[in-house]
């Protein structure tokens, strides 16, 4: 994980991985039909990754995936809300989507890799 700028994997526990990326590695997270549970999105954003969303269906992912808990039942409707502004970049992930959105995702690592080499730049500079 730690050496590609740019990860596209299904759902899963591989993405625990995530932990491991360098600062503006994007992780597009696939994710099946009727199962939309992004819970790996904020471990990439805390190792200083940009989580994407994948969903190739029609409508909307948090709309058509039934909200369950860990007991098995249904959530309440907060716990559904708070689900829902969770992440806000989603790509259709067809394979054509995904590719006519590749030049955007890129865009924006290297932008987010200037940002952070400036910082860095700037932290060792203060630091001499």
């Amino acid at each position: 994980m730690h050496n590609h700028d740019i990860i596209v994997s299904p759902h899963g526990a591989q993405l625990t991985n995530g932990v491991f990326v360098r600062p503006c590695t994007a992780v597009l997270e696939l994710f099946a039909r009727r199962y939309y549970y992004p819970k790996k999105g904020p471990l990439i954003m805390e190792a200083g990754g940009i989580a994407y969303d994948g969903y190739h269906f029609d409508g909307s992912p948090v709309s058509e995936t039934p909200a369950f808990t860990k007991a098995g039942g249904l959530e309440g409707k907060r716990a559904a809300d708070k689900r829902k502004k969770l992440r806000t970049v989603s790509i259709r992930t067809s394979p054509g989507s995904i590719l006519w959105a590749l030049p955007e995702i890129l865009h924006e690592v290297i932008s987010c890799r200037k940002k952070w080499m400036l910082r860095e730049s700037a932290a060792t500079g203060a630091i001499e």
